[in-house]
């Protein structure tokens, strides 16, 4: 059995943003347009050198066809013929994963949206957090420029109501009733307390459900557990650049391991895939397929496993959230 012992560093941020206007209607893919926005004022407040990674970041938007993308209302029938639906792999100059919890698209005054921001390996700072981000959201929430605020759209239209971080299972307040607590100061390993399994787990598993859409090479449009377990080393070798050069060493992420990571995807080979139930995701949606997956049953050391991949989330697009998922029985 593994118990995670975190060579990852990662803050994880529960947000709450509060509506208040009288309506707001969100787009199909909050996180997209979070990172749009929030990575474009970011580069705003940023000095000339250090917003330059950003801009080249944010570059890479530059014909795309979404719903939402802050596009000037003249754009001439040249450029709109040559914009394309496909989502571009866009993502911030940092580690970072925006995930917006499954919810309704529309909201009126004092409703709450969550979404969660990690931020991962280096760049898993608190300080980063608190100097430029969570200024940038405030920002965000009552701008009055009207390349963002227009009507029934989120920006300008909402207060920050509450911040929190994880702390294991739990989440401890940084924001509350639009209030900082500066003395609390998160560490980047404190995401893990608590989530030390040890022994068998008290139940068994063998259904998957993604959350977000997933999309891995493109041959693998329904990943074995194999391949999930193949997807999660390369998300952790993602993570820590240059700790890690051989496959096995990954087991190094796990304590008291019961086998080796190669013994461990041998045993991943065993598991069947009966039944799988996945879709397309709706359009202008990144990923390839959302749905579900039966197996036959997943072994319990490999449980842990795939706990931290849904945390870390695999495949491409985790930036906009992608790659996550829930096991059940």
């Amino acid at each position: 059995m593994y118990a995670i012992n975190p060579p990852i560093s990662l803050l994880r941020y529960l947000l709450v943003f509060r509506v208040n206007s009288s309506l707001v209607r969100l787009p199909r893919c909050l996180s997209m347009e979070l990172s749009l926005v929030l990575g474009a004022m970011i580069a705003e407040r940023l000095p000339t050198h250090e917003a330059r990674r950003w801009r080249k970041a944010l570059a890479l938007w530059d014909g795309y066809e979404g719903e939402f993308l802050g596009l000037p209302a003249c754009d001439s029938s040249a450029q709109k013929a040559s914009r394309t639906s496909v989502v571009p792999d866009v993502a911030w100059p940092i580690e970072a994963a925006l995930y917006v919890y499954p919810s309704k698209l529309t909201y009126g005054r004092g409703e709450p949206i969550l979404w969660e921001l990690k931020l991962m390996g280096e760049s898993a700072d608190h300080g980063l957090f608190l100097e430029l981000i969570l200024p940038t959201m405030e920002e965000a929430g009552s701008t009055m420029d009207t390349h963002w605020n227009r009507p029934n759209r989120l920006w300008g239209h909402f207060d920050i109501d509450a911040v929190y971080v994880a702390r294991g299972l739990q989440w401890e307040p940084l924001v509350q009733e639009g209030r900082l607590n500066l003395r609390y100061r998160p560490t980047p390993t404190q995401w893990a307390e608590g989530q030390h399994v040890a022994g068998v787990p008290e139940r068994s598993f063998n259904r998957l459900i993604w959350l977000t859409p997933f999309a891995f090479a493109p041959h693998v449009a329904k990943p074995n557990l194999r391949e999930l377990m193949e997807a999660t080393e390369a998300r952790l070798h993602q993570l820590t650049p240059g700790r890690r050069t051989k496959p096995d060493d990954v087991g190094e992420v796990f304590a008291d391991a019961a086998c080796s990571w190669q013994e461990a995807l041998e045993e991943a080979d065993e598991v069947s895939v009966p039944s799988c139930k996945l879709k397309r995701p709706p359009k202008y949606w990144p990923g390839n397929w959302i749905g579900s997956q039966q197996f036959s049953e997943i072994p319990p050391a490999l449980v842990p496993v795939l706990n931290l991949a849904a945390i870390l989330h695999i495949g491409r697009y985790t930036h906009f959230g992608c790659g996550t998922f829930m096991l059940t029985g």
